[in-house]
């Protein structure tokens, strides 16, 4: 069973994460190109790490 299953699909929770300004300038400048927002590039990249099954620190 995913994870996530259990939720509808589309739901979130906003949260507040801070960056330095060199990433947060890196960010909008990649999503500008990809043309996504700077939260849509977030969320792929997270979901990125997440099923790729990264290991802080390893």
């Amino acid at each position: 069973m995913h994870l996530l299953s259990e939720f509808a699909k589309g739901q979130r929770e906003q949260i507040m994460v801070t960056f330095d300004i060199a990433i947060i300038s890196q960010l909008d400048d990649l999503a500008q190109h990809e043309g996504l927002s700077r939260a849509a590039l977030i969320r792929m990249a997270v979901r990125q790490l997440l099923d790729k099954g990264a290991q802080v620190g390893g």
